[in-house]
């Protein structure tokens, strides 16, 4: 064997060495802000809309999909000039974000949707 092709192989195989050893060292370190299981089924159990609180229809007027880079925030505003704002999935928003302008938006606007009606 070569001495250029032992040496590439010795290379190889001890950048694979140690980055096998580096990985089984932090797989084993918790995470620093991990959240135990039953803070997330009380977090998925609450309610996201509190619709006691609605005590008319919510028509609204404006629904705006707003981007920074790879980051998106759908802004909406109702007739009564009522401000909400959402965070879709952005990976997903990249590829799908004319569906939303062109078919999404629309169907929402100048419609109630709301759950108190």
């Amino acid at each position: 064997m070569s001495q250029i092709r032992r040496r590439f192989l010795q290379t190889a195989l001890s950048t694979a060495l140690l980055t096998a050893a580096r990985r089984r060292g932090t797989a084993a370190e918790e995470p620093r802000d991990r959240v135990s299981t039953r803070e997330l089924e009380r977090v998925a159990a609450a309610p996201v809309l509190q619709v006691s609180e609605l005590s008319a229809p919510v028509v609204l007027t404006e629904m705006e999909l707003l981007r920074n880079g790879h980051q998106f925030l759908v802004r909406v505003r109702s007739q009564d000039g009522a401000e909400g704002m959402g965070v879709p999935n952005s990976m997903h928003m990249v590829h799908t974000y004319p569906i939303f302008l062109n078919r999404v938006a629309p169907f929402f606007l100048g419609d109630d949707r709301s759950p108190c009606s």
